[in-house]
């Protein structure tokens, strides 16, 4: 009788030490799933500035090389009406303006590289999102079971008694 006593002492120890592993899992998980949240909001919003000013750059490049057709036009014609003081100040703006326009480029170049690595970390912090998601639904769903298993039995065991009686 005294193993019994012990053997069912140890196994309420056993599903106590249990238990809050379980629940303690919901806890981390549901703050894990939290802290998921909030940097994948982040990572969205930086993604949308980095995209906006790239865009922006796109634009501004275009606008730059209009320009630049712009003023070849215009040296055309200086050169037709011959005043070459005029179209050496134009090639001169031109050349400010190639000079816009590479820079422009390659900063829009490092913008892409940029919002691609954002993408990526954004994907990453989705998929993160997912499976957190995922494994607290899981551990809910466990930690309700044994409670549900457990109640049951009890009533079972109850009903049991009663009979006997």
């Amino acid at each position: 009788m005294f193993r019994t006593v012990t053997t069912l002492f140890r196994a309420g120890v056993a599903e106590a030490d249990e238990d809050l592993n379980d629940r303690m899992a919901s806890t981390l998980l549901a703050q894990h799933l939290r802290d998921a949240k909030a940097e994948l909001a982040r990572h969205r919003a930086g993604l949308a500035t980095l995209m906006a000013r790239e865009a922006k750059q796109a634009r501004l490049e275009e606008a730059l090389a209009e320009k630049l057709t712009r003023r070849e036009t215009e040296v055309e014609t200086a050169l037709a009406a011959s005043d070459e003081a005029l179209a050496t100040a134009i090639a001169e703006d031109m050349l400010r303006v190639e000079d816009e326009i590479r820079t422009t480029t390659e900063e829009r170049t490092r913008l892409t590289s940029e919002v691609a690595k954002a993408r990526a970390a954004q994907d990453a912090t989705e998929q993160t999102f997912r499976q957190l998601s995922d494994q607290l639904r899981i551990a809910r769903t466990r930690s309700a079971s044994p409670r549900t298993i457990q109640t049951t039995s009890l009533k079972q065991a109850e009903a049991a008694a009663e009979r006997l009686k």
